[in-house]
């Protein structure tokens, strides 16, 4: 993850400054989940995705003597909508009455386009 965090202040008074940035925040989401097929070789669900998420910041600085100073700080959430597509690899075996690891059934070897998947947290 990286973030970006532009910011600017303004000294209100000279014991009182206040600040906002903005958060400019990039995710990468990576997932392999090994699939456990009985009696087949085992096989390998991927997710990848990357997404931008933005929010915001606020501050708040109060000096109350020279040797103390107080602040409080907002963060706003920010949330990175991640849409990973499966991927479960080039389908290489067929079952009769069903799929095995990306394999369709009835041999048909066509790969499937991937489908997404529920958004992720």
């Amino acid at each position: 993850m990286i973030s970006l965090l532009p910011a600017i202040a303004y000294g209100v008074t000279d014991k009182l400054s206040i600040g906002a940035s903005l958060n400019a925040m990039y995710g990468v989401y990576k997932n392999k989940v090994a699939i456990n097929n009985v009696g087949y070789p085992d096989g390998q669900l991927k997710l990848d995705d990357n997404s931008w998420g933005w929010g915001g910041n606020l501050g708040l600085l109060c000096e109350i003597d020279a040797g103390t100073r107080v602040g409080l700080t907002w963060n706003s959430q920010v949330n990175l909508d991640f849409e990973a597509l499966h991927d479960l690899g080039t389908p290489v075996w067929s079952e009769p009455h069903g799929v095995i690891a990306g394999a369709p059934a009835r041999g048909d070897q066509q790969q499937q386009r991937p489908r997404p998947v529920s958004r992720l947290p």
